[in-house]
């Protein structure tokens, strides 16, 4: 993964506002169209990721990555009392190969622990789901079984 961040270290990366995100809904749609569109969230709408990814509890950001200038990747999080979490990753389906969703899932995890949180919830994982099995690179993993925190082995 140090490879991975070297590659892609030229990028501009911010945290910007909910107020702000309707201005990323066109690489949203690019992303489900291209990635996404054997699944429930196509077609997609404008309303739909309002609704998925802007509306919420005014704990949301959203971590961008632009490389010259252009928007990239997005991975959009909430901040809790001891983390933050996860919410969904969306980028430039052509962009496939600079790995973006791991490049932001490291990214916000070394700004959890800039900011003095222990943990980057990557949220559920579903282990017969394909498109989520990428959550078990990332190491140290725990699990939450049975109200307990448990190492992923």
């Amino acid at each position: 993964m140090k490879r991975l961040l070297k590659k892609n270290q030229h990028w501009n990366l911010s945290i910007e506002l909910p107020d702000e995100a309707m201005q990323l809904y066109p690489l949203y749609k690019r992303y489900i169209r291209g990635r996404h569109a054997d699944g429930d969230m196509y077609p997609p709408n404008p309303e739909t990721y309002r609704e998925f990814l802007v509306e919420g509890l005014g704990n949301s950001r959203y971590l961008v990555a632009r490389d010259g200038g252009e928007v990239i990747g997005v991975l959009v999080f909430d901040i809790f009392d001891d983390g933050l979490s996860s919410v969904y990753c969306f980028y430039a389906p052509e962009a496939e190969a600079l790995s973006v969703g791991t490049t932001l899932i490291i990214r916000l995890s070394q700004l959890a622990a800039s900011l003095g949180y222990q943990y980057n919830y990557l949220g559920y994982l579903v282990n017969d789901c394909r498109k989520m099995s990428y959550k078990k690179r990332f190491q140290p993993l725990q699990v939450l079984r049975n109200n307990t925190w448990q190492p992923l082995i």
